[in-house]
């Protein structure tokens, strides 16, 4: 297909399906899918699926918490109050649970024809 045929189209799946018509009856031919990919050329935007930035920002404030270093200034931080004003962060246990998460929808995403990282496996027997 020439790039100017696809330039409008938006990046996306898109499901089609192919009919024969016989002496007026219509009849299903084929069905399938159509990935259309982001223009990389002329994105932009961030081409990351929402998992994969959510486990950036996810990491981003975990390495913060650990050096107490953060680009609002909070460091380690998990709650303050200023005056009547109160605010209270995710506790950390509840980020790693949150960072398990979007790695698996970002290796899954990645790996779509596995059903589930390679887990090395020995066996032993009873001299052994």
């Amino acid at each position: 297909m020439a790039a100017a045929t696809s330039a409008g189209y938006d990046a996306g799946r898109y499901d089609w399906a192919a009919y024969i018509t016989l002496a007026g009856v219509r009849h299903l031919a084929r069905t399938g899918v159509l990935l259309v990919a982001a223009n990389l050329a002329a994105s932009t935007g961030d081409a990351r699926a929402h998992s994969e930035k959510m486990l950036a920002l996810v990491e981003a404030e975990l390495l913060a918490r650990l050096t107490g270093v953060s680009a609002g200034g909070a460091g380690a931080i998990e709650s303050y109050q200023i005056g009547s004003r109160a605010v209270h962060k995710m506790a950390t246990p509840e980020l790693y649970i949150l960072r398990n998460k979007y790695r698996w929808e970002v290796w899954r995403a990645q790996n779509t024809s596995r059903i589930g990282p390679t887990v090395g496996v020995r066996v032993l027997n009873a001299a052994d």
